[in-house]
């Protein structure tokens, strides 16, 4: 069998199994949790779980859980490989997941985007000088923003087309970032 959990932090490796009525499981792949948001919605809360999913030869696979009212899908394994760091929502219905994929054998900088409640995910666009790994995102109205690795900074209104800020600094690796509303 194959585990189904979710990391307590990023920089844990405590791991809790999620009871079975959770379903969190991805056919014959292990899959770890580690970034959660919830959003309360005019009619329902949301609550929405991002990560990885890997084994059975298959490269490990961004994969987002969501949760609310109206059920408990299975996972959504996006299609192309990587792991998700942590996911936000702007609070009205567009939700923004980041972290990092391999292409030709270096790590970058990936983001999905839902407008409709976690049910499908787009790949976003960011710009090459802010395209490393990214660890975490807020929403800072009117803006989404995401740091990562090198200091990067990319900045968003839509979470769709994303602009990089500041100067990058090559030592330094930002881990999170927190917005006020």
């Amino acid at each position: 069998g194959r585990k189904c959990g979710i990391h307590a932090s990023q920089s844990s490796n405590l791991v809790m199994l999620e009871q079975p009525s959770v379903a969190a499981c991805v056919p014959n792949r292990d899959v770890m949790l580690n970034g959660v948001h919830s959003e309360r919605g005019n009619t329902e809360a949301t609550t929405v779980m991002v990560g990885s999913a890997s084994g059975s030869g298959v490269p490990t696979q961004a994969v987002v859980k969501v949760w609310s009212n109206n059920g408990n899908p299975a996972p959504i394994v996006l299609p192309s490989n990587g792991m998700l760091h942590d996911v936000v929502s702007d609070g009205a219905g567009t939700w923004v997941a980041v972290g990092e994929r391999t292409i030709f054998g270096f790590k970058v900088g990936v983001v999905y985007r839902s407008t409709d409640d976690g049910a499908t995910w787009t790949l976003g666009s960011l710009p090459q000088q802010g395209a490393t790994p990214l660890h975490s995102v807020t929403w800072q109205a009117p803006n989404l923003v995401a740091v990562g690795d090198s200091g990067n900074v990319v900045v968003s209104t839509d979470g769709a087309n994303w602009t990089a800020t500041g100067s990058p600094n090559a030592s330094s690796t930002l881990r999170s970032v927190a917005g006020v509303n």
